[in-house]
């Protein structure tokens, strides 16, 4: 549970991993981001994040917690 609150994907942050999970969203049709996102996570990016967990099943929050990207890994 504390890995949650200490990731870098959850809202307010800022860092370069953000930006390759933008890419990767955009990729698999979740969110509109640029070729050349910033590496800020937002209300946008969390939204978007939410949409993507909606879609597979998993846990609503949000945050891009290691269940949401492993999914996303398996899915690029």
């Amino acid at each position: 549970m504390n890995e949650l609150f200490t990731s870098v994907y959850t809202d307010g942050n800022s860092a370069p991993e953000i930006r390759e999970l933008k890419l990767h969203l955009t990729e698999l049709g979740f969110g509109n981001f640029p070729s050349n996102p910033s590496e800020n996570y937002g209300p946008v990016t969390s939204g978007v994040v939410k949409q993507f967990q909606e879609a597979y099943d998993l846990a609503v929050n949000g945050i891009a917690d290691p269940v949401t990207l492993a999914k996303i890994e398996e899915l690029s």
